[in-house]
Parts: C-alpha cells; structure tokens; sequence
C-alpha cells in the first residue's frame, strides 16, 4: 500500500514537473509572440509613416504633373495663336471628342474654314462638324469680343441660304478661345451660344452646358 502511494506521489511528482516545463515554455513562446508582435507593430507604423510620406510625394507629383500640363496647354496655345493655327492644333482636335460627350454625336463630317460665296452673299465658318442630325458650327477666336458675337450671329443667320444642303440640320452654335471669362459666358448663353475654353488651362471644355437647352437651338 505504502508503495503504491509513493508511486502516485513521484507520478504527480513527474506530472508537475512536466506541467512546469511546459507552463515555462508556453510562457516563453507567449512572451516571443509578444516581441514578434511589438516588432511587427513598429514594422507596421514605419510602413504607415513611409506610406504616408509616398502618398504626400504622389500628390506633390500629381499637382506639378498638373501645373506642367496647363503651362503646357497656356504655351501651346499662345503659339497656335500666334501662328493662326487655333482651329488645327487646338479646337478641332478637342471639338469632336467634346460633341460626342454632351451631345452623344456621331460626327461623320469637320470640316474647317468652310467658306462659300453665292450671288454677293459670302459667309466663312471657321469649323463645322456635321452628324446625321445636327450641324455644329464653330466661331474661333483668340479672344473674346462683342463684335465678334455680333458677327458669328450674323453668319449662322445667312448660313443655310449659302448651304441649302444642311437646311433640315439643327444648328448648335459654339464660341471657341482659348480662354473665357464670366462675362463672356454670360453673353454667349444669352445668346443661346456655347462656350468652348481650357478649364483652368487643363482641357478644353463647354463652360455653360448645362444652362443652355437643346429646345434653343431649333433652325
């Protein structure tokens, strides 16, 4: 009897023991676990602050990416300007893209300079870009002025006597720049003219779309 009970006294003995070593080594794994996880946690932050170092670089980028853009766009156009070639190297490039956005066209004819004289009656059209429906007629200019308003008015007036084979098209007017101020929009919409600039010197663009109705533009 008395052996037995030292038997099962060196066995829980053995048993502690071993619960103490394991005890001894789940605790040291615990406390490995804690520092790989202290170490990673720093790793993350350094990560964190690098990506938001990298996110600030990229916006920095992204806004002198921007800035050269619209230099780019303000020089090129000066040079167009300069050497008469706006309807060329700057609207017609933009123009069509810009139709197909606002007014889901399908241009199937540009055609720039268009000039026609017919019994004394003479009219030029620096573009016109045509679809099955409509007849996109353009007025470009460097700059803006009310004369210039006046006389683009009077050649779409005179424009389907000098070209009777548009006559069942609906005319959209469009006044092209380089740049427009409010003013100058104003007058356009009020006439029922769109206004065609560089936005901010990044892409040309219709600066008063959304306040001119296609019911306006009825030939």
């Amino acid at each position: 009897m008395q052996v037995d009970t030292n038997e099962r006294i060196n066995l829980i003995e053995d048993a502690l023991y071993k619960l103490t070593i394991n005890v001894d080594n789940l605790t040291k794994n615990i406390n490995n676990f804690h520092n790989e996880m202290s170490e990673f946690k720093e790793e993350m932050s350094e990560f964190k602050d690098e990506m938001s170092e990298f996110k600030d670089e990229m916006s920095e980028f992204k806004k002198e990416t921007i800035k050269d853009r619209r230099n780019m766009n303000k020089q090129w156009g000066d040079l167009a300007n300069k050497f008469g070639t706006l309807v060329e190297d700057i609207v017609l490039p933009s123009a069509i893209p810009l139709i197909k956005r606002y007014f889901n066209s399908k241009a199937t004819t540009s055609m720039p300079r268009l000039h026609r004289k017919i019994d004394g009656r003479e009219g030029e059209f620096d573009l016109v870009i045509a679809d099955e429906g409509k007849l996109f007629l353009f007025e470009v200019k460097s700059s803006f002025y009310r004369e210039y308003l006046n006389d683009f008015i009077e050649n779409i007036k005179g424009f389907k006597e000098l070209f009777p084979e548009y006559k069942d098209k609906q005319i959209i007017s469009i006044f092209a720049s380089l740049s427009l101020n409010n003013k100058a929009v104003k007058e356009l919409t009020d006439k029922n003219i769109y206004a065609m600039a560089y936005k901010e010197w990044d892409y040309m663009d219709l600066l008063n779309f959304n306040d001119i109705k296609m019911s306006d533009f009825k030939a």
